[in-house]
């Protein structure tokens, strides 16, 4: 392991001898050698999940899942100042962040995010006006300090959405 630089594990599930804590030994190794680490994975065949491999993902720097492997329906990823990024069986798309928001505090930021997607699904909106409506909602929580100061009241966050429409020309 000294001379090599990256350690690829072709395929998360292959092998029921390398569950999550064995694969966070070897990683940890591969890490303190100073290797990069690459995974792909199969679909799981013993009933594993993400959560098992939790840990050991956190160590992989570049992950290459097959789309339908994930099981996901729709997978919404925060990318900070970027905005969102949403995949689905539809497709890909970056939804992008609110211009003008200077972060003073992101704790809760992705919970904010998460609600702000969540109440736009209880709304009837499409994914992409959710993502927005999401990117809207953690927008406002950055410019407080604190998880819960900043969000008080669904006026702000139709406030802050009004604002995006205009920045985007929606």
């Amino acid at each position: 392991m000294k001379q090599a630089k990256i350690l690829s594990l072709a395929s998360i599930f292959n092998c029921p001898l390398l569950d999550g804590k064995t694969l966070v030994k070897i990683f940890k190794e591969a890490k303190a050698a100073g290797m990069t680490i690459t995974a792909d994975m199969i679909k799981p065949r013993l009933g594993e999940t993400l959560d098992d491999i939790r840990e050991a993902l956190s160590y992989v720097d570049y992950f290459f899942p097959n789309f339908d492997e994930c099981g996901v329906k729709n997978v919404i990823m925060k990318i900070g100042k970027r905005g969102c990024y949403i995949r689905n069986a539809a497709g890909a798309m970056i939804v992008p962040a609110c211009k003008g928001v200077t972060a003073i505090d992101t704790i809760g930021a992705g919970d904010n995010f998460a609600s702000g997607f969540i109440s736009a699904l209880l709304q009837g909106k499409d994914i992409r006006d959710c993502g927005i409506y999401a990117n809207c909602t953690a927008a406002i929580s950055v410019q407080y300090v604190g998880a819960t100061t900043g969000v008080r009241n669904k006026e702000m966050v139709e406030e802050m959405l009004e604002k995006y429409k205009k920045d985007y020309i929606l």
